[in-house]
C-alpha cells in the first residue's frame, strides 16, 4: 500500500485534488473529517475542550462551535497549542486505525489529506508528500468571492502556515492549481501513473 500525503495552503485547492484523486481510486483519510469526529457530542475531547474554553464555545444542541474556537486560538499562541494537545491525538487515533484497516483491506493508494501537514511534523507518515500550490492572487480573488473572506484574513491564515515556497521546497510532489481543472487533473493523474509504477516508494509492501 502506497500512502501519499497531501498539503496546501489556505485556498489552494487542496481538496479539489483530493476529490479528484478519490475518483481516480484513492482511499481518502480527511484529517479534517476527524477533527469534526474527535469532538463530537459525548467524546472526551469535547469536554476538555469545553473544560479549557468555558461554555462559549458550545452551541445549543450541546456541539462545538467550531468557529467560535477558531477565532479564539487564532491570536492566541499558547489557547491554540493547548486546544491541538487535546485534538490531534484523537485524530492521529482515528487516522493510524484508517490506514490499518486499509492495510487489511487491499487498498493500493490512501491519501493522508493534512493541511498542516508540515507544521504538524506529520511527513514521516507517509510514503511521498504531495502539495497543492496555487498564485496566491487567484486565491485572495477566489476566496473573496466564493466564500466572503477578505484579504486581509487570507493573509492572517496564511501566516499561521508555512509559505508555498516553503511547502513546494519540503514536498516530492507539487502539483499546481493555478490554471485549469483540466491541467490541474493531468497532474493527478501523472502522479497516480508515477505511484502505480511502483518506483516511487519507501517501502515494498
Amino acid at each position: 500500500m502506497f500512502i501519499l500525503g497531501l498539503t496546501g495552503s489556505f485556498g489552494a485547492g487542496k481538496s479539489t485534488v483530493s476529490q479528484m484523486l478519490a475518483e481516480r481510486g484513492a482511499l481518502i483519510s480527511d484529517a479534517d473529517a476527524h477533527a469534526k469526529h474527535a469532538v463530537r457530542k459525548g467524546t472526551k475531547a469535547l469536554r476538555e475542550l469545553k473544560k479549557l474554553m468555558g461554555p462559549e464555545v458550545m452551541l445549543p444542541d450541546g456541539t462545538l462551535d467550531r468557529k467560535a474556537v477558531r477565532e479564539r486560538i487564532f491570536e492566541d499562541e499558547a489557547l491554540r497549542k493547548a486546544v491541538e494537545a487535546i485534538i490531534h491525538p484523537a485524530v492521529k487515533k482515528l487516522r493510524d486505525k484508517e490506514v490499518k484497516q486499509a492495510r487489511k483491506d487491499g487498498v493500493e493508494i490512501i491519501v493522508l489529506d493534512i493541511p498542516l501537514l508540515f507544521e504538524n511534523g506529520l511527513e514521516q507518515e507517509a510514503d511521498k508528500v504531495a502539495a497543492v500550490v496555487c498564485d496566491e492572487t487567484q486565491i485572495i480573488l477566489r476566496l473573496q468571492a466564493r466564500d466572503g473572506f477578505s484579504e486581509a484574513e487570507i493573509r492572517q491564515r496564511w501566516a499561521a502556515q508555512i509559505s508555498q515556497e516553503d511547502k513546494c521546497g519540503l514536498a516530492d510532489c507539487v502539483i499546481d492549481n493555478s490554471k485549469s481543472l483540466e491541467e490541474t487533473a493531468l497532474q493527478v493523474d501523472a502522479l497516480l501513473h508515477r505511484i502505480r509504477e511502483g518506483n516511487w516508494r519507501k517501502d515494498p509492501d
